[in-house]
């Protein structure tokens, strides 16, 4: 921290000089902005004044309080405060790697090794081993981070208080491929099979028959749908198993009814009848025993169900199905064997699927726009986040359900 870009006072026998200086350095203050020499003493002094049962010096026992801190709120899922420790603890292994700093002492990070960070996050985006986007996601982290220990009064100083933020253009950075339905047409002609039976072709066809994030059709479960009335409630279900904990909520706590197609009601009416007759679990972090559930979307369970050589033996044939948290690589061996990828290789040596599962979301977004659903009842039933609803969809979210139904039957597959 250079102290040519803050205010030194140095003693002066003048009262008018020493005033102007006090004035000057109290703006300073103001801000959290001190001098070389100055952070070095208070940020010792603190640090080792912090009133914590544990040393909070280290970076890991920082990261421990923060994420506690994290886990105690009520408004935050266990999926954000997951999601937010793994990004942490990301971010903080460069600086415990930093051949300028003591191994895991953090009170030494200054204003200069976060830019340093900043600068490092920049490369990688200049060698496309990371997204403009995941850079400026990591260097917020760190910056909230740091937010968290100046207000709990862990650190004196905030190091990344004059620290730039990683701006990017959304327009351009954002996804705009969607799945064709005539590439969905084709994924239904291929002869495949899951090799522990997980529905994945009337997955694909799910999602881009209703618009569905992957996490919600992966919790949706027989009773959250009304097949006579033609609609999915997404609701929060405090009796849900999710990897994170007991109890499943649709992103930002919104919940929505979703009409269903004539060509999803037939594709779901056995999916559902499966899930009420089928043994299937959900597995919950922390606890032993697996939580019942009744999803649509399962697949066996190779804990629970019956070996193929334990039944040979004569044990009884137990075959219990759970849920899946990730279908990322069925999702891709479906699409490349049938066909649909491109020549490239990816690091694993295997063909690339440019398609993702929120391809079909934007697929169906598409459709029911040439159908004639307006933007306010494509982003009610959608569940866009509250504040892009807000701004682009004047926050509405009520729609007239009979009227949407009516126009959704004629969204369907190409060819099914």
């Amino acid at each position: 921290m250079g102290l040519g870009r803050y205010h030194y006072c140095p003693v002066s026998t003048d009262e008018k000089l020493a005033r102007r200086n006090a004035k000057l350095k109290e703006k300073d203050l103001a801000k959290g902005l001190f001098t070389e020499k100055e952070v070095t003493k208070i940020q010792s002094k603190q640090v080792l004044n912090h009133s914590l049962d544990q040393d909070i010096t280290e970076i890991d026992a920082a990261v421990n309080e923060y994420v506690e801190a994290k886990e105690s709120e009520p408004e935050l899922t266990a999926r954000y405060v997951e999601d937010e420790k793994f990004l942490i603890r990301g971010c903080m292994r460069y600086f415990k790697d930093h051949p300028e700093l003591k191994t895991g002492q953090f009170s030494q990070i200054r204003s200069k090794h976060i830019w340093d960070f900043r600068d490092h996050l920049l490369k990688e985006v200049k060698k496309e081993t990371r997204t403009t986007v995941s850079a400026s996601n990591k260097l917020n982290g760190v910056k909230r981070f740091f937010k968290f220990l100046r207000k709990r009064g862990v650190i004196h100083m905030d190091p990344c208080l004059e620290v730039d933020p990683i701006k990017f253009n959304s327009q351009k950075t954002a996804r705009k491929v969607s799945l064709p339905f005539d590439v969905v047409s084709k994924i239904n002609e291929v002869e495949y099979e899951h090799l522990y039976k997980f529905p994945l072709k009337e997955f694909v066809n799910f999602l881009i028959l209703t618009g569905a994030r992957t996490g919600e059709a992966l919790h949706a479960e027989a009773d959250d749908f009304d097949l006579d009335q033609g609609i999915w409630r997404i609701s929060n279900k405090p009796g849900c198993p999710t990897k994170f904990g007991l109890g499943w909520k649709p992103k930002n706590g919104t919940e929505r009814i979703v009409p269903l197609t004539c060509e999803a009601i037939v594709l779901l009416r056995p999916l559902i009848e499966e899930a009420r007759q089928k043994k299937i679990v959900g597995y919950v972090k922390d606890r032993k025993e697996p939580v019942r559930a009744q999803f649509i979307f399962s697949l066996i369970d190779r804990k629970l169900s019956t070996r193929r050589k334990d039944a040979k033996r004569g044990a009884p044939d137990v075959l219990v199905w759970r849920r899946t948290d990730s279908i990322k690589k069925s999702w891709k061996n479906l699409f490349i064997k049938a066909g649909i990828c491109v020549p490239d290789m990816d690091k694993e040596g295997k063909l690339l699927v440019m398609y993702r599962r929120h391809d079909a979301r934007r697929s169906w977004n598409e459709q029911a726009e040439k159908l004639g659903l307006s933007l306010k009842e494509r982003s009610a039933i959608l569940g866009h986040d509250p504040r892009v609803n807000k701004s682009n969809y004047n926050g509405e979210s009520f729609i007239d359900l009979e009227s949407v139904s009516s126009r959704l039957r004629h969204l369907k597959v190409v060819g099914s």
